[in-house]
């Protein structure tokens, strides 16, 4: 995401800021440009013509999520491509505590989708899908996951990941 005009990018050590410019009305809400995709199903086209993209909850943008975003960002602006996060909503482990009737064993948020989508933005990503966890999604094979979501829905160019992702049904997909 390129800042607004005038706008520098700073991040220091706990969180990425982008210092969005405002007009003259004291009310204006800073300027923000991240575009936010909510689902991917039903689309006849894909949602993205390509991207760079990493997967993950990203609850609290904390100082290791904020390093892997920096260098998503620059493998994006080197392919000339946007950069791109793929979270979910629920968390996947809420859908499947409450699927196994026991929601005390989800786990304590430490922010709101809205917190952690503005964290993002603030981090200079270009676009952020949400996609809802459910069934449907939580029983999609790898590949699948990999063909219908990565490739068909948002032509995925690079993918960034940390060393314990896991996808698929079962996690049965790695890396």
């Amino acid at each position: 995401m390129s800042p607004a005009a005038g706008a520098p990018d700073r991040c220091d050590r706990w969180r990425c800021v982008n210092i969005a410019r405002f007009d003259d009305s004291p009310l204006q809400a800073p300027i923000y440009r991240m575009k936010i995709l909510r689902g991917l199903w039903n689309r006849t086209q894909p949602a993205l013509q390509g991207c760079a993209l990493t997967i993950g909850n990203f609850d609290g943008v904390h100082r290791g999520h904020q390093a892997m975003l920096a260098l998503l960002r620059s493998e994006a602006r080197h392919r000339g491509l946007p950069s791109c996060v793929m979270t979910f909503e629920p968390h996947p482990r809420d859908f499947f505590a409450m699927k196994a009737g026991t929601p005390e064993k989800a786990p304590a948020r430490i922010a709101t989708l809205r917190d952690k989508l503005q964290e993002l933005e603030r981090c200079g990503v270009d676009q952020c899908v949400v996609l809802p966890f459910n069934q449907r999604l939580a029983s999609l094979a790898p590949q699948a996951f990999i063909e219908d979501i990565l490739v068909k829905a948002l032509g995925v160019k690079y993918v960034l990941v940390g060393d314990d992702f896991r996808f698929g049904a079962q996690r049965a997909g790695d890396y």
